[in-house]
Parts: structure tokens; C-alpha cells; sequence
């Protein structure tokens, strides 16, 4: 005797699909929430080398002879932080002049999914001022700072509007954005807390 096999073609219940749909929905937001933990995690440890690399060449201008420049370099497509001092010459005790050439003092190439750097400057008071030809968001290429005092000399090898003043210098992967507050005066670097 053959058994026959039931023919059921009722197709998927609405309580099967609803189950389905709401495991996918799990699924997804666990990647998504790792996926931001990652990102969260790259923006911290880019944010912290901007901050060390530009405190590190705040410090060489003070204490160690030369000019010394910040630069950030994205040409080759990822972003490097670079801190040199420049060739300089002095007179030595019999007059005669020495050359001292550049030296790169470090380079350090953040993650590649940094997508940029930017900076914007404000004055003593708040209010954001044009800078660069904007006063909204630029790129930043360079700073320097004022041999001896630590000061903030030039941003992008343009001169300061405002001496008094501070720039914001924004750190962005994906849509994540950190923030560095410059201050002008004393060279001083601060990181935000967001």
C-alpha cells in the first residue's frame, strides 16, 4: 500500500514571516551596534595621535632649537601627521654661520578610514571668523607655533585674524566626528569630551 503524501501548497504563515523578520532585525542591530563600537574605537585613537603629535611639536617649539611645524599630509590618500623642524642657521662663537638641516622629528599615518582633518577658527569670544577664505570648516595642512612661547604662530601658513582666539581641529571617520580646541595664546591643546 502506497501512502500518499498530503499535497499543501498554503504557502508561509503570517506568525512565520513576523518570526523571521524579527530575528533579522536582531541580527542587524547587533552588526550595526559592533560595527559602531569599531568606529567609536577608531575615532578615540585617531583623536588622541592629532592630539599628541600636535602637543609633541607644541613642546619641541619651546624647548629645542629651530622651527618647528605640524603638518597633515593626505596626498598619497591615507592621512599622516607629520612634526619637523625646519632648517635654521645661528653664529657660533667665532661668527662663523651654521646650517642646521630639516629633520622630520616624527610621522605617524592614522587609520584609513579617516576621512579628514578639518579646522575652523574662532575669536575670544566665540563667534566663528573667516579664515582661510571660510569661516566654516576647513582642511588643515599645518600649524606652527612661536619659538619660545609656545604660541600659536600660523594655521595652514596663514596668519592668525585673532590672536586671542582658538580653532576647533575635528577629527571625522564615517560620520563620527572628535573634537581638539586649540587655543591661540598659549598653543595649549585641549581634547572635547563628547
Amino acid at each position: 500500500m502506497k501512502k500518499q503524501l498530503k499535497n499543501d501548497n498554503r504557502g508561509v504563515s503570517v506568525v512565520e514571516m513576523t518570526v523571521v523578520i524579527a530575528i533579522m532585525a536582531v541580527m542587524i542591530t547587533v552588526a550595526l551596534s559592533v560595527v559602531s563600537y569599531i568606529l567609536k574605537g577608531d575615532i578615540k585613537k585617531a583623536t588622541k595621535t592629532v592630539y599628541s603629535e600636535i602637543s609633541s611639536n607644541h613642546t619641541q617649539s619651546m624647548v629645542k632649537p629651530g622651527k618647528w611645524i605640524f603638518k597633515v599630509d593626505s596626498s598619497s590618500g591615507n592621512i599622516m601627521l607629520q612634526s619637523i623642524r625646519e632648517e635654521y642657521s645661528y653664529e657660533d662663537n667665532s661668527g662663523a654661520t651654521i646650517t642646521v638641516p630639516a629633520v622630520e622629528f616624527s610621522r605617524e599615518t592614522l587609520s584609513e578610514r579617516v576621512n579628514s582633518i578639518e579646522v575652523r577658527v574662532y575669536d575670544a569670544e566665540g563667534s566663528s571668523v573667516e579664515f582661510c577664505g571660510s569661516s566654516e570648516w576647513v582642511p588643515l595642512t599645518s600649524i606652527r607655533f612661536k619659538k619660545n612661547t609656545g604660541a600659536v604662530d600660523k594655521i595652514n601658513e596663514q596668519p592668525l585674524p585673532n590672536t586671542s582666539g582658538y580653532a576647533h581641529i575635528k577629527v571625522s571617520i564615517l560620520g563620527n566626528e572628535r573634537l581638539l580646541i586649540l587655543y591661540f595664546l598659549t598653543g595649549e591643546i585641549q581634547q572635547v569630551q563628547n
